[in-house]
């Protein structure tokens, strides 16, 4: 009725962990020192989105093909004003299908409920080369195929080769020349077959297996007609012509 003075609050300044109602005193002082007060509720609102930064990053395929990661290795320093909650990634788990590029969103959650997102490009490598055993040596002779050649086909067999992720291709080679193991013709002697596996993502290995090809096959021969010849004169032999 005489006049206000001053107006004050019993709290001014607010921070993250205000955020929600809070209650504030309204005191109100008049020209004669006479004083009333009221409450307010004051709500603190948090609507600002974490700031969410990813990294690329490239993972190993292990010997089973299986390849996790964490969202923490994604992540590049995201914060908040307020303070995150949780760091989550959309893929933590790869296998063999995964060779290559792969897209994965990491979402950043703050205390009060606000989220943003960034993508990450994670790389599956597979470096694990396969595992290859080279059938048995071979020793085989020339009249195997009845022929008459100095050469023969061999049965080879096949080697045994596993991989962590698949067999992509199986080759045998004679001095760097890739061959048909079933049609090949194998010479007289010593030959070394080098039989090599890829897989998908070109690691190979390579063993090697020894052809060994005799030749236990007579000659054949024919011999010439046979000859009648009259002894020279005053002789009792002469020479015939074979």
């Amino acid at each position: 009725n005489c006049g206000i003075a001053s107006l004050a609050l019993d709290v001014t300044d607010f921070t993250c962990a205000n955020v929600g109602d809070n209650t504030v005193e309204l005191t109100v002082t008049d020209n004669n020192g006479n004083t009333d007060s009221c409450n307010a509720t004051v709500t603190v609102e948090d609507n600002i989105s974490p700031n969410a930064i990813c990294q690329n990053i490239t993972v190993q395929l292990d010997a089973a093909g299986n390849a996790s990661i964490t969202a923490a290795q994604i992540d590049n320093g995201s914060n908040d004003n307020c303070g995150i909650a949780s760091i989550t990634a959309s893929q933590l788990s790869f296998n063999c299908s995964n060779v290559g590029d792969n897209t994965v969103t990491l979402t950043v959650t703050d205390v009060n409920g606000n989220s943003s997102t960034c993508d990450a490009i994670v790389t599956v490598e597979n470096n694990i080369s396969p595992t290859i055993t080279c059938p048995a040596d071979v020793i085989a002779v020339t009249s195997d195929d009845g022929t008459g050649n100095c050469s023969t086909t061999v049965a080879l067999g096949l080697p045994t080769a596993t991989d962590n992720c698949s067999i992509n291709s199986v080759l045998a080679q004679v001095n760097g020349t890739t061959i048909d193991p079933i049609t090949y013709e194998f010479n007289l002697g010593v030959t070394t077959v080098t039989w090599i596996v890829t897989d998908p993502s070109n690691n190979s290995a390579s063993c090697t297996q020894t052809v060994t090809v005799t030749d236990d096959e007579n000659p054949t021969i024919t011999c010439p007609a046979d000859v009648s010849v009259t002894a020279d004169t005053d002789s009792c032999e002469t020479l015939a012509a074979s």
